[in-house]
């Protein structure tokens, strides 16, 4: 018992000990904290806490220390500091409350410093103390919390307007002007001018609470104010951010901008674009007008006029639209000319001559500028350009990739137009009936369906219908498709094919030419058709039945077909080839595809035509710059042969007028037109 006692007195003196050192190490700290800054007193009583942590003062002192830091604190530059040190406050007031034993406030000197509030200020009570601590820890923690809200406030107001610099930045980037971007205005535009005004309103709501919370909760000299500036200059105005803390400040007005920007969309995009679709939808009814062979009325009217083009140009200066409508503008003319009587050629009255001569040489100037109008808007062609009337072009061109088609696609309808006019010339000197224009496919049965037109190299292939690539067509002499050859699209692979069609445009076969590498060409031969390909580099010449069937062939000589025309009472057949070295080699072949006679034509180095008059063969040809016509009998000799024109450079159309004329529709050096009439004895009768 008496060790018992010994031991827990031993133990009262070892900690009266430890407190005493502990007390006399605070007071040295508390007596010299006049000589030290928050930042040095804090570290030294930090310092102590570490060294003795039950020792409640230092706790308060440390809380006392951190308010005052936490309210010294820019909570708007710094708030991490500030919610920092009033974390800190309130957990060493916390500790402080912890730590604390009764009657430890009979020091009274060691809360000297902290002015606590006291009736008898020579002797403070443990309530006044606790309630000291509880008033700064209710003090730190509503201030931390108000701090923070105004804080959020303003920042939130900052946020929605640094958005706003941004999506407005990005706008100017995208667009090269004011008037670029409203013409553009797509909805994904529509969509950001949304958010910018979103952004805005954002801001301004944002900065009216953080005013109406800094009056609960006064910050500093904190009292901003803004002021509204207006854009004026796209790309140059609204780039700019600015400081939400100083006094006053300036914002831009981007709700007044998307507003205005809105309003311009609404009155005068939105009806132009409108106008655009109208003034497109004017050419589309007139084109409809002559393809369906009705008296012309839409297409009789101008479309554009200088009031539209006025207005586009102030928002599209550089118009793919204004060339595009500048070409269709004479595209209705020239198709206002071929519906003209005088093009159609209903009768065959001979008086009417020189009016229809007239009138296509007329026609061929307006085709011409025709041409030179779509090679501008061939070359006008670009993605921005494009972009400009995205809708527009998309809907009505199929976008850019249709506008970069659409110059093929137009000249071969030009070109259609133009020849159809020749063909009705020509039927009118022949006074057959007229041919109506050929459909773009065959009729689909079941043997197929294929293009009844050319697919060239920069033909998408995307585009076709079916499998089959048309590369030649034959015609009869009115022009209708009788046969098609070209490739059959497989799987990594292209095979020629040769197929017939009847007078209703069905196909009534499809051959595979496996053996062959390629097809070079393909002509009416009797009841069936002649199919020059070229196999292991050799030119074969194959003769197909009505059937389908190959019932003959024939070495061909080397280089390309120019013209072949067969005999279908005798069945001999004549064909021109050039060579790469343009020397031309006419073939005559009998009816059991005998290769009879091959002769070499002097003066040509081209041949344009080969039509049957009256027994001969008259040859159309050119070389160095001039066009001559050779009339050749069935031996091939020469009987006669002429140049056409000194002025002639170009053959462009060769049509069988009559039994005893044929028809040369040809052009000089400076592209004026002029049409041949040729009889059998080589007499030339021309109109220009």
């Amino acid at each position: 018992m008496k060790s018992f006692i010994l031991i827990l007195l031993t133990a009262i003196l070892l900690l009266s000990s430890n407190d005493l050192r502990a007390q006399k190490e605070y007071e040295v700290i508390y007596d010299n904290l006049s000589n030290l800054s928050q930042d040095q007193a804090y570290s030294k009583f930090l310092n102590y806490q570490s060294k003795y942590p039950y020792f409640p003062n230092v706790y308060l002192q440390l809380g006392v220390i951190s308010e005052l830091k936490m309210i010294n604190t820019d909570p708007l530059r710094d708030i991490e500091h500030t919610q920092y040190w009033a974390n800190n406050a309130k957990l060493f007031f916390g500790n402080f409350k912890g730590f604390y034993k009764e009657n430890d406030a009979r020091h009274s000197d060691f809360y000297d410093n902290l002015r606590i509030q006291a009736a008898n200020p020579d002797k403070i009570t443990d309530e006044e103390v606790m309630a000291f601590a509880d008033k700064h820890m209710t003090l730190c923690r509503n201030f931390a919390d108000s701090t923070l809200l105004v804080y959020k406030a303003l920042e939130a107001s900052k946020n929605a307007y640094n958005r706003c610099v941004v999506n407005y930045q990005q706008i100017c980037d995208d667009y090269e002007d004011i008037n670029q971007m409203v013409l553009k205005y797509d909805n994904n535009l529509k969509e950001r001018l949304q958010r910018l005004e979103n952004d805005i309103d954002e801001c301004i709501k944002q900065f009216a609470e953080y005013k109406r919370l800094l009056k609960l909760r006064p910050i500093l000299n904190y009292r901003q104010v803004y002021d509204m500036k207006d854009i004026q200059i796209f790309r140059l105005d609204g780039l700019t951010n600015c400081d939400f803390l100083n006094n006053r400040f300036v914002i831009w007005d981007y709700k007044s901008w998307v507003a205005e920007v809105n309003k311009r969309v609404s009155e005068e995009i939105i009806p132009l674009r409108k106008r655009v679709e109208q003034l497109n939808a004017q050419f589309e009814a007139g084109l409809k007008e002559y393809r369906q062979e009705v008296k012309p009325q839409v297409l009789a009217q101008p479309v554009v006029d200088d009031k539209f083009v006025f207005q586009l140009g102030h928002y599209d200066n550089n118009s793919l639209v204004r060339d595009l409508f500048s070409y269709l503008e004479v595209r209705r003319n020239f198709m206002l000319m071929a519906a003209d009587s005088l093009a159609l050629a209903t009768d065959s009255l001979p008086s009417m001559m020189n009016r229809r001569m007239r009138h296509i040489y007329r026609m061929t100037n307006c085709f011409k500028e025709c041409r030179s109008k779509l090679d501008v808007v061939r070359n006008m062609v670009t993605e921005k350009k494009v972009a400009r009337f995205k809708d527009f072009f998309q809907n009505n061109y199929g976008g850019f990739n249709g506008m970069t088609n659409y110059y093929q696609k137009e000249s071969d309808l030009l070109i259609g137009v133009m020849n159809r006019t020749l063909r009705n010339f020509a039927k009118y000197i022949a006074n057959v009936h007229e041919r109506q224009q050929l459909p773009i496919y065959s009729v689909s049965n079941s043997n197929g369906q294929v293009p009844l037109f050319i697919i060239t190299d920069s033909t998408n292939l995307a585009d076709i219908k079916g499998q089959y690539i048309t590369k030649h067509l034959a015609r009869d002499v009115y022009g209708n498709v009788m046969y098609v050859a070209g490739d059959r699209k497989l799987a990594g692979k292209q095979q020629p094919f040769v197929s017939s069609l009847d007078s209703k445009g069905s196909v009534r076969w499809i051959s595979m030419i496996p053996e062959a590498h390629s097809v070079s060409a393909v002509a009416l031969c009797g009841n069936g058709c002649m199919v020059l390909t070229n196999q292991n580099g050799s030119p074969i010449a194959n003769i197909y039945n009505d059937k389908g069937k190959v019932s003959s062939y024939f070495n061909a000589p080397e280089g390309k077909l120019d013209a072949f025309v067969h005999n279908n009472i005798t069945g001999n057949s004549i064909a021109a080839f050039t060579s790469s070295a343009s020397e031309v080699t006419v073939v005559a072949v009998d009816s059991l595809c005998s290769q009879s006679l091959r002769v070499k034509l002097p003066e040509i180095d081209c041949v344009k035509s080969i039509q049957e008059v009256n027994g001969d063969y008259m040859i159309v040809g050119q070389s160095k710059g001039k066009a001559y016509v050779m009339l050749l009998n069935a031996k091939c000799e020469i009987k006669q042969m002429k140049n056409i024109s000194e002025e002639i450079v170009c053959v462009d159309e060769v049509f069988k007028a009559s039994a005893q004329e044929i028809c040369i529709y040809a052009s000089d050096k400076v592209g004026m037109h002029y049409l041949f009439i040729i009889s059998d004895k080589l007499e030339i009768n021309t109109s220009i």
